[in-house]
């Protein structure tokens, strides 16, 4: 992502690869956090907050055994972290705190390795840490489908990987503030979907209705749309109500209605600024609708 200037990045198909390697390495960490956290009804023990002052995604910290345990993971360079230490304050920390940390993290280079020596290798540490061995079993959602999910290797693209790592740094900038306002969540990377997103509470639920919420995030790219893009979605879709023109992006309305801002728009001259302003005008818009 060049920011305020020409579109530019790895070539399509070597950037899909890559954010499907990242997507399957980052079920490790939910796999530690669905073991280790304590559950929650939206599954959010599950999410991960970005660290912006190590351009890390990092786990909540499990308490259980003998010290606390944060697990990460590096988009960048594609290694997973395991940090004896506690987030620095659970709610900085969810809008992108640093870690405190004692001492060196045990650290895994992924590249040229499989996901079960992966799972082994983590295994190994959190039973070194903890005095639990743990079980890590994959999260029970689907994902989208990529052979190192089986047999093969880690072998992400090194351009595509640090694009990733700019993308999830800039949209947690932009998005933070979103994350600071009444009813909204804390700014989270969901493994689920592997996006960085706030769900903002417009209206609660009710006996007789659902809550009314808006989700305000960036998606590195899925199965309608490969490559990154900003969102806002109201929630239940609103199909039949008239929606707003927008300055930059327009209405996805195939399988989901929700604002979009393409990749190439934001990484356009004067991209940052009409990030800025999609998110405020379609937030606005949603929660109109």
């Amino acid at each position: 992502m060049s920011g305020d200037g020409e579109v530019s990045g790895p070539g399509a198909d070597r950037w899909v690869d890559t954010r499907l390697q990242a997507h399957h390495a980052v079920q490790l960490l939910a796999s530690f956090a669905g073991e280790f956290l304590e559950p929650r009804d939206d599954d959010g023990h599950r999410s991960l907050c970005w660290v912006a002052e190590r351009s890390l995604l990092a786990t909540g910290s499990a308490e259980r055994g003998d010290v606390p345990l944060t697990v990460t993971f590096d988009p960048a360079i594609f290694t997973l972290g395991v940090h004896l230490g506690v987030l620095d304050g659970a709610d900085e920390a969810e809008r992108g705190g640093g870690l405190d940390a004692d001492g060196t993290p045990q650290v895994l280079d992924l590249r040229g390795r499989t996901m079960s020596h992966a799972r082994a290798w983590l295994g190994e540490r959190i039973t070194e840490a903890t005095g639990i061995a743990p079980t890590l079993a994959p999260p029970e959602y689907d994902i989208p489908t990529h052979a190192v999910a089986t047999h093969a290797p880690f072998a992400p693209d090194g351009a595509a990987a640090a694009e990733l790592c700019r993308w999830l740094d800039t949209a947690a900038s932009i998005l933070l503030p979103f994350a600071d306002r009444p009813g909204a969540g804390p700014l989270r990377c969901w493994p689920h979907h592997f996006d960085i997103a706030t769900l903002i509470t417009v209206r609660g639920a009710t006996e007789d209705d659902s809550a009314r919420t808006v989700g305000v995030g960036m998606t590195p790219g899925d199965v309608s749309i490969p490559r990154p893009y900003g969102y806002v979605t109201p929630y239940p879709y609103p199909w039949e109500r008239p929606r707003p023109p927008l300055d930059f992006g327009h209405w996805h309305t195939e399988g989901w209605l929700g604002a979009v801002l393409p990749a190439e728009v934001w990484t356009a001259e004067d991209g940052s600024a009409r990030a800025a302003r999609f998110f405020e005008q379609a937030v606005r818009a949603a929660e109109t609708l």
